[in-house]
This record gives C-alpha cells, sequence and structure tokens, in this order.
C-alpha cells in the first residue's frame, strides 16, 4: 500500500504465536499478555469475538463489552474490501493463519487502515465455544507523516519490546515454567563439567546464590537436574533433555530464521545496543 507504513509489530507476533506448534495456547490470556490492539475469535466462516484487549478497544473507540460478543464486520464499513475480507476469512478457515489490509470504521464512523495477521492458537474444541480459537494482532497502518511522528515517539519502540516479553513470557509458562527455570535449564544443559555448579550459574546469570538455589531446587524437585553431593556438579537428567526439546527459545530462533539476513543483524545490533544502554551485565 504505496504511502503507508506500520511498526511491523503486529506481524512479529503472530510469527511467533504461529510458531508455538502445539496448539493449547489461551486465546484469551494471549490477547491480554500484548499491547498491540488484538482479539480472540471463534472459527470462520463466522467468527464470533471470545476476548479482546484495551488497545484493541482504543483503537476502533468501541468498549471490551461492545465489541465481545459481537463480529470483527461490524467494524466494517462503506469503503472496506469485501472481497479481501472474504479472502482472509477462507485463508485463515483452510490453512489456520493468514493476513490482510483492510479499511475498517471506528464507533464515530470514521474510518481507519489497518494491518491484520491471525493465526489460529487451539486446535482441539473449546469448551466455551465449541470449536478451535483463532487470536488475530492488528495494527494502523499510518501515512507516511504519522509514521514519522510515531517513530519519532521512544515509548513506541519500548512498547514492541515489552509486547515480545510479554509474549515470551507467556509461552515459556505455557510450556510448563518460568523463563528463569528454562534458562538454567539451558545453562546446565551446555556448560562444561567445571562450570555447571551453583556459584558459575549465579555469576552467568547475574542473580543471588539464593534465587540460583531456589530456581535449581525447584528443577531438581521437577526430575529436570539432579544434584551430585553439596558441591558436586549439577547434571541435566534426560527428563530434563526431553523438556528441552519443547524449549520456548526454539520459537524465537525460527522467527529470527524467517528473516533476511540484513534485518537479523540490525536486529542484533540494535539488541546488543539497548542491552548496553539498561546496564544489564551491572557494570555501573
Amino acid at each position: 500500500m504505496s504511502g503507508t507504513v506500520n511498526t511491523g509489530q503486529a506481524r512479529q507476533l503472530c510469527e511467533l504465536v504461529a510458531h508455538h506448534s502445539d496448539g493449547a495456547l489461551d486465546g484469551a490470556a494471549l490477547v491480554d499478555s500484548v499491547r498491540v490492539p488484538a482479539i480472540a475469535t471463534t472459527a470462520p466462516p463466522h467468527p464470533q469475538v471470545v476476548a479482546c484487549n484495551t488497545a484493541f478497544a482504543e483503537m476502533c473507540g468501541y468498549t471490551r463489552d461492545d465489541i465481545v460478543g459481537g463480529t470483527p464486520e461490524m467494524l466494517q464499513g462503506p469503503e472496506t474490501d469485501r472481497e479481501a475480507a472474504h479472502a482472509f476469512v477462507e485463508t485463515l478457515r483452510e490453512k489456520g493463519r493468514a493476513t490482510t489490509q483492510l479499511v475498517n470504521y471506528r464507533q464515530d464512523g470514521s474510518p481507519y487502515q489497518v494491518s491484520i495477521h491471525a493465526t489460529r492458537v487451539t486446535q482441539a474444541a473449546d469448551a466455551s465455544s465449541g470449536g478451535p480459537i483463532y487470536v488475530a494482532f492488528e495494527e494502523p497502518i499510518y501515512t507516511d507523516r504519522e509514521a514519522v511522528i510515531a517513530r519519532d515517539d521512544p515509548r513506541a519502540a519500548a512498547t514492541g519490546v515489552e509486547n515480545i516479553l510479554r509474549c515470551v513470557t507467556n509461552l515459556s509458562y505455557r510450556r510448563g515454567m518460568p523463563p528463569s527455570q528454562w534458562a538454567a535449564l539451558r545453562y546446565f544443559a551446555r556448560a562444561h563439567e567445571g562450570a555447571r555448579n551453583l556459584t558459575a550459574f549465579a555469576r552467568q546469570h547475574q542473580v543471588t546464590m539464593g534465587t540460583a538455589s531456589s530456581t535449581v531446587s525447584s528443577l531438581v524437585n521437577k526430575g529436570y537436574l539432579v544434584k551430585h553431593a553439596f558441591r558436586g556438579p549439577i547434571e541435566i537428567t534426560e527428563a530434563g533433555e526431553s523438556m528441552l526439546a519443547d524449549d520456548p527459545m526454539h520459537d524465537i530462533v525460527a522467527a529470527f530464521a524467517e528473516m533476511p539476513l540484513d534485518q537479523r543483524v540490525q536486529a542484533s545490533d540494535i539488541l546488543a545496543e539497548l542491552r548496553e544502554q539498561l546496564d544489564c551485565d551491572g557494570g555501573g
């Protein structure tokens, strides 16, 4: 769409969620966990909204109570491309994932262009709806001038980072553990023998010995790690190795792998600079 741009956050979130391949995400919880406008719906061809977040309500001018229970068609109007909308719904129904750009309408009747990226998040029938659930991440498409104004605000970039962190945290818990335990399991799976101890782990992850001990104890209790004697090495078990096969980090790697090389390099540079600016290594 010439002369218009958006930040791409909706697309990135959809790609990340789509790589969560077990088809068991809670659509409503996922919608609430991000700040990009998002809704959860029942299956096409006649989807009904079962959840939406505050950002979505603010984008279109309706209240959440107005939206939940309705259909996405309530946002369409005279300039909405009905053929594109129908094609989007059919693709989503057949393939489980779809994207489109449409002109939608706010409650006050004013039109806005929006980029929509949707994916199926549950394969099995949902108890409340009787069918699978889909989540759509949406983002207004700005004119070039509007985009310059939006991107000049550092809060927009900060919100994008926060959205990704929320999504990754959500994936981690959905797969059975908080991010700190996943990080510990990865560490002890890869560390050389001399570094498989609490002191080295705490130093590497810049946490206190108490925090490190609590994290490791939780993994030992779950059967994913085993600790040999008081100061002996900490080893990952077969159950731990099996758990790592479902590591949410795989989703992040896959999302980066889909990016062109120049974008990956740029992203790495930006993240490294952000880490330094935030003094994540505690250098003072």
